[in-house]
């Protein structure tokens, strides 16, 4: 299981001891506050702005008084900033305590793959070693939360929100020094609660496309991914695979070789079976776990049962599960294999992803996970 954990540098007592925090049992994000939302009002000013003369950017939120705006002379001395940031568009800093102060920023990133906001984040808090105390799921679009990071031995406590506007993540962030948060959390708090984007981009992060089995059923995924449909010899049984290419891996390298693992991140693959008195589920899965002997790979423990996705309304019976990969060659240590089973009156469908495993990378975990859940949200019969 993938574990989000950070180990601080520096201790303070105002921080407690590391926590080994699973991706599916994060924290709530406190949000309890004593301070009143008059005098709340009464200490802060109204911001409304919109950075870079971008509509989509335009944002208000509420900041202490005696806060001044950098005024375009963006500085990140106390940031590690991720690579995947592109840098601040907005800096408010607060007066100067001794050498530290605190601080609002907002950053902006361009998304190269459709991923949900909550695992951009997660991948973002891992990836930077941060301490991770808090998280609320607003939305696949926006999450708030609360971490801790260190930079030249000092600490701070970040109360942030992450959202998604058209292909852009919004990254803002309130910044306190440990030392000073039990003064100001409670401004923090409500600051960021009063955090709105003006504008939501409705662009897509990745152009869709539609793949269609015929006049029967289609499904849309991520023109990111590589389509491989062979030929349709017979309605009763069809196929169709997705396939995420490994880093500088070209499709024409892959297409000389279909059978090599190695060259992917992830591959998706959708079949279809007509119901017949000879077709029996339980055969069927035995059929499947015997296509993946065929490639030395065999099913190992269970890592999760998926709940709650959406699919169409004419499926009448749905059950996705995790699996650990075990793999005779060794090749594959580190992966997972999801099964998803899908019956509707007539048919029989089997969504299966073999993806690179959440422990190993992330990041690509999400995309991955996100473009088979676009799959399966999308099955569907093919529209007349």
């Amino acid at each position: 299981m993938m574990l989000i954990s950070a180990t601080c540098q520096a201790q303070t007592t105002d921080i407690p001891q590391p926590k080994t925090v699973s991706i599916d049992n994060i924290p709530k994000l406190d949000r309890s506050v004593k301070m009143t939302q008059p005098a709340f009002e009464a200490v802060t000013k109204q911001i409304n702005e919109i950075p870079l003369n971008n509509k989509f950017l335009a944002y208000k939120i509420r900041l202490p008084s005696n806060w001044a705006s950098s005024n375009g002379k963006l500085t990140d001395t106390h940031v590690d900033l991720s690579k995947r940031i592109l840098g601040n568009v907005v800096e408010y800093l607060g007066p100067p305590v001794m050498d530290i102060r605190s601080s609002f920023r907002i950053r902006a990133n361009d998304l190269t793959y459709d991923v949900s906001a909550k695992d951009w984040f997660l991948s973002y808090v891992f990836s930077n070693n941060y301490l991770l105390e808090g998280m609320d799921i607003t939305s696949e679009t926006r999450v708030q939360a609360q971490y801790v990071m260190v930079d030249n031995g000092n600490q701070y406590r970040v109360r942030a929100v992450a959202e998604i506007t058209g292909p852009w993540i919004i990254l803002v962030d309130y910044i306190v020094p440990v030392d000073a948060w039990d003064q100001e959390q409670d401004i923090a708090k409500r600051a960021m609660a009063s955090f709105s984007l003006a504008n939501i981009d409705p662009s897509q992060i990745e152009v869709m496309q539609t793949f269609k089995f015929v006049d029967i059923a289609q499904f849309n995924y991520p023109s990111s991914w590589l389509l491989n449909a062979p030929p349709i010899t017979s309605i009763e049984r069809m196929s169709a695979s997705l396939i995420n290419l490994k880093g500088t891996t070209t499709k024409t390298e892959y297409k000389s070789n279909m059978d090599s693992d190695i060259l992917m991140d992830g591959r998706i693959d959708v079949s279809i079976v007509t119901k017949s008195k000879d077709v029996k589920i339980d055969k069927e899965i035995v059929l499947l776990k015997n296509q993946m002997l065929a490639k030395n790979l065999v099913i190992g423990d269970l890592i999760q049962q998926v709940n709650g996705w959406p699919y169409h309304e004419g499926i009448i019976f749905s059950k996705i599960e995790a699996y650990k990969v075990n793999n005779t060659e060794g090749r594959l240590a580190g992966y997972e294999q999801w099964v998803g089973i899908f019956e509707t009156p007539g048919r029989y469908y089997f969504v299966r992803l073999l993806t690179v495993g959440r422990q190993d990378d992330f990041l690509t975990w999400a995309r991955n996970t996100k473009a088979y859940k676009t799959v399966i949200s999308t099955l569907s019969p093919v529209a007349k």
